[in-house]
């Protein structure tokens, strides 16, 4: 990656330097004036000339000539084109496809096909070799990837429960002692683990099965019981709230109340005291 990443940072200081200061194009054709600034013969048109085949160049201003007035016959650069070359090169090799490798020959080819004896996928060159050498015909068995479905990938994992350890022979029980916790073969399970607790494998893998169900469901209950929970929290904190509602009510209508009556007795009070006044 870090090469391809390199490629494009030269092809981008290339571009930056071979770009027409007129058209801001990669250079075409490039021509150099007296003043050895350059330019695409296509961008030194008759109306950058002043009279006749003269003209000013674009950059610095110099008066040049242009022979006939032809940029065509102006002189080209062969260190600009040679640059030009170099960009169209890497730019070509930039942009070419990075193809996987094939498992079997290992190297990058367009991949058709799948084998399980070989773990991987592999080339037409290959695939063709599979079907027509008889050593290989025999064992391995290409599918093509456009057919290529579940069943087949089914069929790959089956082909993988094999015994590392005594080739071609099928995995078939589960040593269950701490110290192993694998799968082996029925020449393991006699040679290295003849005392230990085994279990088939179908056993084995239903009492995963098992436990994880059952830690599923333990799962599910206890976030049914915390939705629960949940629940019963915010119906107590709204019934608290009601009450503090209801509460509040009260006090402010206890509050009316006792302002009401000290209201009347102030005035019955201040009738008291003008009776007496006048008496």
């Amino acid at each position: 990656m870090a090469a391809i990443e390199s490629l494009e940072d030269i092809i981008d200081t290339l571009e930056e330097q071979l770009t027409c200061s007129l058209c801001h194009d990669v250079l075409t054709q490039p021509k150099t004036l007296s003043c050895l600034h350059s330019y695409c013969a296509r961008c030194i048109a008759p109306d950058l000339y002043q009279s006749g085949n003269r003209m000013d160049c674009p950059f610095c201003n110099t008066t040049v000539v242009v022979p006939d007035g032809d940029p065509s016959k102006l002189p080209s650069s062969f260190y600009l084109d040679s640059l030009l070359d170099l960009l169209h090169a890497m730019k070509s090799i930039a942009n070419e496809p990075v193809l996987p490798h094939c498992v079997s020959c290992e190297q990058p080819r367009v991949l058709v096909a799948f084998c399980q004896q070989c773990n991987g996928l592999i080339c037409e060159a290959c695939c063709n070799a599979h079907r027509l050498f008889r050593e290989i015909r025999d064992e391995h068995q290409p599918i093509m990837l456009d057919p290529f479905r579940e069943g087949d990938v089914n069929s790959f994992i089956k082909t993988q429960m094999l015994c590392k350890c005594h080739e071609r022979k099928k995995l078939e029980y589960y040593c269950q002692e701490e110290t192993c916790r694998l799968s082996v073969c029925q020449k393991c399970a006699t040679l290295n683990h003849l005392n230990h607790q085994l279990k088939s494998l179908e056993d084995a893998g239903q009492d995963s099965r098992n436990l994880i169900e059952g830690a599923v469901n333990r799962v599910e209950q206890r976030k049914q019981n915390d939705g629960q929970e949940l629940k019963q929290s915010k119906e107590n904190i709204e019934r608290i709230q009601r009450e503090i509602d209801v509460a509040k009510k009260d006090v402010q209508n206890v509050v009316k109340m006792i302002c009401k009556m000290a209201k009347e007795h102030g005035i019955a009070k201040e009738e008291e005291l003008n009776q007496t006044l006048q008496e």
